[in-house]
């Protein structure tokens, strides 16, 4: 079964990067939300969550799987199961494993389903490659019945958390397995979902069944942010202070509530843009006070700009560091950022390690925009925010550093072409197969 599970969309994976709410933050949501999951007579059993990039829907899904999943809480161990979606991520940007990776996790929170999982998968083990509706009802509703048969207590696990609805292939589909669940019997279960705003998803939740089986909740709407994003730069600019002081004479209120003020301002809600600012000042070897001069310099965004004016204006800045004949190498590293890995091929650690003054571009980028992580020989690209790929995507917000999509398959394209042209001993047969799918999609643009 392990091979049919994405581990890294788990919300408690080891290798994945999926940030939580900063304390102190989103209390307002977070409380709402605990009371929902508690209430074992909730009439709508989906917990439909939207707002745009940015706004920080990822890190509430995130804190509320860790919330009822902490094991020194056991009382409050509700969690059922999480998927995390992420669109650059080939097995974890479609839903073809998203039924055998929650089966997993039923399997280990309530082990009594444990068996049925198992027996199964022995009866019909190509249970795998079949429809969703019939993987819902062997791994996931039978088992769960018939654990749960005369055995029902008030906390059962129950919570299902599943982010970036937006970020799968295959929505429709999706959509009608979480009515399944939505729907499941005897013991209700509570199903968070969380993504952007997209205008097809949203008009799916004013059909039903899911708009009756639905509490949709504009995230953006209902709670103001402002007050967390206070309390975040406060709290990280005391971090700040209290690390630097003796090294740039920091004075005990720096920056000042008339700074904290202004960057809010430019956040226009979105958790990005200050997660982003802090990211960047707190770079070791950089002046705090300079870079935070340079932030507050960038144009204010007036009213017929988009909403992520400043969000851009923070990106251009940051690539801007890197040197112009540096550039289009960088450019082609983001490209793996872009496109989604595959199995059948990897990109070697001299692509981005041997050039001293490249790797020295890339750290401008490492730890705020991106992350780079090796196995062996192969260097996976990692981009730390969505809205970073969706700006090198777009070509008005980006302008010179604009990618397009079949830009950055070119790009891995050629390096492959290049990699084996110098080693050609390496295994060239599966990567000739993804050369031509890339040949045959840029002949159709």
């Amino acid at each position: 079964m392990f091979h049919h599970i994405v581990p890294d969309a788990i919300h408690n994976s080891r290798s994945s990067i999926i940030p939580k709410c900063y304390p102190g933050t989103r209390g307002a949501i977070l409380q709402d939300l605990v009371q929902w999951v508690e209430n074992v007579h909730r009439r709508r059993p989906i917990y439909y969550l939207y707002a745009p990039a940015g706004s920080g829907k990822t890190a509430i899904a995130k804190t509320l799987a860790d919330y009822f999943s902490d094991p020194d809480c056991p009382s409050k161990k509700y969690l059922l199961a999480s998927f995390f979606f992420s669109r650059t991520a080939e097995i974890q940007n479609n839903a073809r494993r998203l039924i055998s990776t929650i089966a997993y996790q039923v399997a280990v929170n309530i082990p009594l389903a444990a068996q049925y999982i198992a027996d199964a998968i022995t009866v019909d083990p190509l249970i795998f490659r079949k429809d969703f509706h019939e993987q819902v009802h062997s791994l996931l509703l039978q088992p769960l019945r018939m654990a749960l048969e005369g055995s029902l207590t008030p906390d059962q696990p129950r919570l299902l958390v599943i982010d970036g609805l937006d970020e799968c292939q295959g929505q429709e589909t999706l959509l009608k397995v979480i009515s399944e669940l939505a729907l499941f019997r005897p013991f209700p279960l509570a199903i968070f979902l969380s993504c952007r705003p997209e205008v097809h998803i949203r008009k799916a939740f004013e059909i039903e069944p899911l708009k009756g089986l639905s509490l949709k909740v504009g995230l953006t709407d209902k709670y103001d942010s402002e007050g967390d994003i206070r309390i975040f730069l406060g709290s990280r600019f005391k971090e700040i202070r209290n690390a630097q002081s003796s090294s740039f004479k920091l004075l005990p209120d720096w920056p000042g509530e008339e700074v904290v003020n202004a960057l809010i301002r430019k956040s226009s809600g979105h958790f990005i843009y200050p997660a982003v600012v802090i990211k960047y000042m707190d770079r070791l070897g950089g002046n705090p006070i300079r870079r935070l001069e340079v932030i507050l310099g960038l144009a204010e965004s007036g009213a017929d700009e988009g909403p992520f004016a400043q969000m851009d204006g923070l990106y251009i800045h940051i690539l801007s560091s890197i040197e112009s004949e540096r550039l289009p190498t960088v450019i082609g590293v983001l490209s793996f950022g872009l496109v989604p890995p595959l199995d059948v091929f990897s990109y070697g650690r001299s692509f981005l390690l041997d050039d001293a003054k490249l790797r020295s571009n890339l750290s401008n980028l490492q730890d705020i925009l991106i992350t780079l992580s090796s196995v062996q020989e192969t260097i996976t690209v990692t981009f730390l925010h969505a809205s970073f790929a969706d700006f090198l995507l777009d070509r008005k917000r980006s302008g010179k550093f604009y990618i397009g999509l079949g830009e950055a398959h070119a790009n891995v394209a050629n390096y492959i072409l290049d990699r084996h042209i110098i080693n050609p001993g390496t295994p060239l047969s599966y990567n000739i197969l993804y050369l031509l799918m890339i040949f045959l999609q840029l002949t159709e643009v």
